[in-house]
């Protein structure tokens, strides 16, 4: 699934929203989009309003098919940035229940100090993880595994895109974009060898064959087929990289678009 990026007003908006929480609400939202993903299980909250470093305790699938006990300290702010207090307050609590991997999410950035202080903790054994979990890039990763969760919130159901929540409920659909909202730097994914998307085909990255397109062309013979409701195996053969897949990803595409819809 090819997801659109998400401008920075309708980034802004949500994170204002985040910001304006409470506490014990803002880490029910980081609780409930934990439990949704598939990397992580186990997921418990801790008591509310205890100021004890780790808000929530979980279990996370690491390569190799294993899991590690997580710690996670939420914080959302208004304005300010993590400070190196704050990590040393988290690595606290983590070495309290012998946990040695943790993520610190916030409504808000690192300073310089507290960055350091996350690489300097892996000196330790520990590994402290925020890159994808602090500020706009908060917004990006619950957008790109829950969205829904984000919509079901006062205030956001109208700011969340909705092919995002299709994609969630139906990953194996793929969201086809109209041409003219398509910029041709998703040509560079295609013309590397990748196998083509739908939204590849709708913007016309393949190029034409004539035993396809041609007057009386695999295309034609096909669809003749197809509405004289006759049954006929093809098969396509070919070393690999001369375009059977994109061939038949193209049939299908004009396929689907030339039937009658019921």
């Amino acid at each position: 699934m090819t997801l659109q990026p998400v401008p920075g007003d309708t980034q802004e908006a949500i994170l204002g929203h985040l910001k304006a929480l409470g506490s014990d609400a803002f880490v029910d939202v980081i609780v409930e989009h934990l439990r949704h993903r598939a990397d992580y299980f186990d997921v418990i909250k801790g008591p509310p309003g205890a100021d004890s470093g780790v808000d929530i305790e979980a279990r996370q699938q690491v390569v190799g098919g294993d899991s590690v006990e997580v710690a996670v300290q939420c914080k959302r702010y208004s304005t300010q940035s993590i400070s190196r207090s704050d990590v040393a307050s988290f690595l606290d609590g983590m070495r309290r229940r012998s946990i040695r991997r943790g993520v610190i999410v916030s409504t808000a950035t690192l300073s310089d100090s507290a960055r350091s202080s996350c690489k300097a903790a892996a000196d330790d054994g520990y590994s402290v993880e925020w890159r994808s979990w602090t500020g706009p890039e908060l917004v990006r990763t619950l957008l790109n595994n829950t969205p829904g969760i984000l919509q079901a919130l006062p205030g956001l159901s109208g700011l969340i895109p909705a092919p995002l929540v299709l994609a969630q409920h139906c990953p194996s659909f793929e969201i086809v974009e109209p041409v003219e909202a398509a910029p041709n730097t998703f040509a560079d994914r295609f013309y590397n060898g990748f196998p083509p998307t739908w939204a590849d085909l709708e913007r016309g990255f393949d190029i034409q064959r004539s035993l396809y397109a041609a007057p009386g062309g695999l295309r034609e013979r096909v669809l003749a087929a197809l509405a004289s409701h006759t049954f006929k195996a093809l098969a396509v053969l070919g070393v690999s990289g001369t375009g059977k897949t994109t061939l038949l990803r193209r049939l299908a595409y004009d396929t689907a678009n030339d039937t009658p819809r019921v």
